[in-house]
């Protein structure tokens, strides 16, 4: 396999072929398109042939159509380099004038020769420098780019071509991706090669399978019969030997160039920083891609560029999460320009997602994720960068990942705490077990538990304090494969706690732990942390009825704890204001028909307030109040079957009434009329829900 020769090589190899006078064929510099071969040329190759005083014209082919233009463009370079060598004192004017005549051609020179009177001057000139290229000093080189886009006829140009070295004597090197000159000429000719191909009268046999009931031809055979007939050479491939003595092939590793392209195209020096610092990951994704074009790779400098200066402007935290994020950002913008490149459309962000990995799906293989920001797609299309939505987008994704992050930290200090090693307490020794016991006290006082976690710390503790565990089995508890909850405390009645002294063992003076302390340190947590406390986060399923029912004696406080929450959630309205303090208006009666169903399902409604403040609220309560209070009762207890839902407020409904009808005066001391009507109404109600709930 032939060595890839560095850009320093292919220097100094073109250097060394121009250089010999004995040569007199043309250089071609073959390679893939985006490749960088033009890159090359103009940063590298040039500047080195210039460095040895030899003078350097690099001419286009791109879009030519006749000789003539070509002939023309060497005669405006030519103008250019007069122009300047004689306008070297004003500086930038002499390059203004330079520019004119390489923009506007012909119509450029006749203006400047008019204006400046320097027709004569230039032309002998130009005719100097035609003369210098023969005898000893020959060190003029034409620089041919573009080849391949050339519309000329391929005889027509390499003859021209061929005329320069051969005839004038010229240093020429092509530039060009060999590939696509050496393709078939053109659309045409292919047709009409096909068309005769497919004559009848040809002898094909050799080319075509025998078929027993078609005649058809395939793909394949038609280009070997075509390739046979016509020879299979182009006609760039009969003239090139002429023309050509030193084919160089240009394909240097990304590596190579990489820094150079970033230096030139790149202004800001703080972006070039950042991009060769993700060097490794931009070819290695280019190469994922299979796309190695410089030119998209330009292209996404100048976006890296601009995006980050737009990015640079806001208040972005400059820490180590924002890197992170830069180089997602960085890597996006790579891989959005090869898919552009490629023709492919941008990525379709949904309406309320502004980024994410587009390449992670549920059957995705793929390793190397690629996490996108719509913002970025959004630049493609208008070549623009929206600051603010851009700045947002970047530090809402920031906040999240540092969110996950200290989750993720959180997390792994939660799985270091003592509870997760005594799940296997009973392969450890001793004093290792006891001290796991103090630090999970110390941590749960710490409020380091989460409640779900409860259940496992309290059935811990009981299997360790029960020193004949695994070890003194009673067949009188065998399994009868009946399952008792312990949040169901029907399925204890009559039941006390087990008071039998265990057989003595050697280790009978195990050391108990007081359950109880533990569970005094959970409600306290809750308490402080307000944490939302289930009975499914306590409860636990047992085939043993004891250990069942001594787990539920000691959750007793933590169960009530719940049904203080339960109660609080349906008495407070959204403001948290108690069913008790709320004022006896229409607000009242609307809140206790909206939450019919709570009281329902708890079975309390009346009983559910403070007693003593309803006895105080009489004392001071309009007619009205009193009204709204019957009717707010009215709106729960509209049931026939009362007995069978609110029995527990018997006893409330049964005092209130009484108390009503023993202390009607002192209720009324104003005598008020209409009052009076209200209190009447307000007993006749609780004399029906006497009644009623009894039954």
């Amino acid at each position: 396999m032939a060595k890839v020769l560095s850009n320093e090589e292919i220097k100094g190899v073109i250097l060394k072929y121009v250089s010999d006078e004995r040569k007199k064929q043309a250089i071609l510099l073959n390679g893939e398109w985006g490749c960088g071969k033009t890159f090359f040329v103009n940063e590298k190759l040039i500047p080195g042939l210039e460095q040895k005083g030899i003078q350097v014209f690099s001419i286009s082919l791109y879009g030519i159509a006749k000789i003539e233009q070509i002939q023309d463009i060497i005669y405006m370079k030519l103008m250019q380099k007069v122009i300047k060598d004689k306008t070297q004192k004003v500086g930038y004017f002499g390059d203004g004038l330079a520019k004119v005549i390489s923009l506007c051609g012909k119509s450029g020179i006749r203006f400047i020769d008019n204006k400046f009177n320097m027709e004569g001057t230039v032309s002998e000139e130009i005719k100097a420098i035609f003369e210098k290229k023969k005898g000893t000093n020959k060190r003029l080189v034409l620089i041919f780019d573009d080849i391949e886009r050339c519309q000329i006829n391929i005889i027509e140009l390499m003859g021209f071509l061929n005329n320069l070295c051969e005839n004038n004597e010229y240093k020429i090197i092509l530039v060009a991706n060999e590939n696509e000159i050496n393709k078939v000429d053109d659309d045409i000719s292919q047709t009409l090669k096909f068309s005769i191909a497919l004559n009848s009268r040809l002898d094909i046999k050799e080319f075509v399978e025998k078929k027993e009931e078609s005649d058809e031809i395939n793909r394949e055979e038609l280009r070997k019969i075509v390739d046979y007939y016509f020879e299979g050479k182009t006609t760039y491939e009969k003239t090139k030997e002429k023309l050509i003595g030193l084919t160089i092939p240009y394909n240097i590793p990304l590596e190579e160039v990489f820094e150079d392209v970033i230096a030139d195209c790149v202004k800001e020096d703080n972006v070039k920083k950042i991009i060769i610092e993700n060097k490794e990951e931009i070819i290695c994704l280019l190469r994922k891609e299979k796309h190695q074009n410089l030119r998209t790779l330009i292209s996404a400098c100048l976006a890296i560029e601009e995006i980050y200066v737009a990015l640079d402007k806001g208040n972005i935290s400059r820490e180590k999460l924002f890197s992170e994020e830069l180089k997602n950002i960085i890597i996006y913008i790579v891989y959005t320009a090869i898919q552009r490149a490629k023709g492919i459309d941008g990525y379709v962000w949904s309406k309320d997602i502004r980024y994410g990995c587009i390449n992670d799906g549920i059957f995705s293989t793929n390793k190397f994720k690629i996490y996108g920001y719509a913002f970025i797609d959004e630049y493609w299309k208008t070549q623009c960068v929206d600051c603010e939505i851009a700045l947002e987008d970047v530090q809402n994704r920031i906040d999240e990942k540092k969110l996950l992050k200290e989750k993720l930290m959180k997390d792994e200090e939660h799985k270091a705490l003592a509870l997760n090693s005594l799940y296997d307490w009973y392969l450890m020794p001793d004093e290792e077990v006891k001290e796991l016991v103090d630090k999970m006290r110390e941590e749960l006082k710490g409020g380091e538990y989460y409640p779900q976690e409860y259940k496992s710390i309290i059935s811990i503790l009981m299997c360790i304090n029960n020193p004949d565990f695994g070890l003194n089995a009673d067949k009188e508890k065998e399994s009868t494969g009946k399952i008792y909850d312990s949040t169901q405390t029907n399925m204890f009645v009559e039941m006390k706690k087990n008071e039998e002294q265990h057989q003595n063992h050697y280790y009978e003076e195990w050391e108990k732990f007081n359950i109880d302390e533990f569970i005094d340190d959970m409600v306290k947590d809750v308490e402080n942390k307000k944490y939302k406390l289930t009975p499914q986060m306590l409860g636990v399923l047992s085939e043993d009825k004891q250990f069942a029912f001594e787990y539920m004696k000691f959750t007793e406080p933590l169960m009530k704890k719940i049904e203080e929450a339960e109660v609080d959630s349906i008495i407070s309205d959204e403001k948290g204001i108690k069913l008790s303090d709320m004022s006896w208006d229409e607000q009242l009666e609307i809140y206790c028909r909206d939450n019919k169903s709570n009281f329902v399902n708890y079975g309390k409604f009346i009983s559910l307030f403070d007693y003593e403040k309803i006895k105080d609220k009489f004392f001071t309560a309009t007619a009205l109040e009193i009204h709204y209070f019957s009717s707010a009762l009215s709106s729960v207890y509209s049931f026939y079957n009362l007995s069978d839902i609110f029995s527990a407020d018997y006893e409330v409904i049964k005092d209130l009434c009484g108390y009503i009808s023993e202390n009607k005066n002192k209720l009324n001391r104003e005598k008020s009329r209409t009052k009076e009507m209200a209190l009447v109404r307000l007993q006749t109600d609780l004399n029906k829900y006497v009644k009623l709930v009894k039954r």
